[in-house]
């Protein structure tokens, strides 16, 4: 029954933030572990989940998740940091035209 919670597994909240997902991942994937180590989900099934999680999210993953199945010897580690990193360049704040323009010395 644990391992429907852990494939069935879907975020409280479309603003929630890959870390958390994450760390909802890593607990459901221990608490299993501790149940039965045996049924515990491997790395390889938390990877897809995360991918799976993350294209229900927008299209916009689907460049980072592509990204990502392209490197050879991906871990699901790594794969939680590019996609940390993508969230923060989604955020992050855009700077204003004319800020940007007086910057370059050109006159607004």
């Amino acid at each position: 029954m644990k391992l429907d919670s852990f494939y069935g597994y879907v975020p409280k909240s479309d603003v929630v933030g890959v870390e958390v997902i994450d760390a909802d991942l890593d607990r459901i994937q221990h608490e299993i572990g501790m149940l039965s180590p045996m049924d515990r989900p491997s790395e390889g099934a938390k990877l897809s989940l995360l991918f799976r999680i993350m294209r229900a999210r927008g299209s916009r993953y689907d460049a980072v998740i592509t990204q990502i199945k392209l490197s050879k010897g991906q871990s699901y580690d790594s794969a939680i940091g590019e996609i940390a990193n993508f969230e923060r360049h989604l955020i992050a704040p855009k700077p204003q035209k004319e800020t940007a323009l007086r910057a370059g010395g050109i006159r607004c």
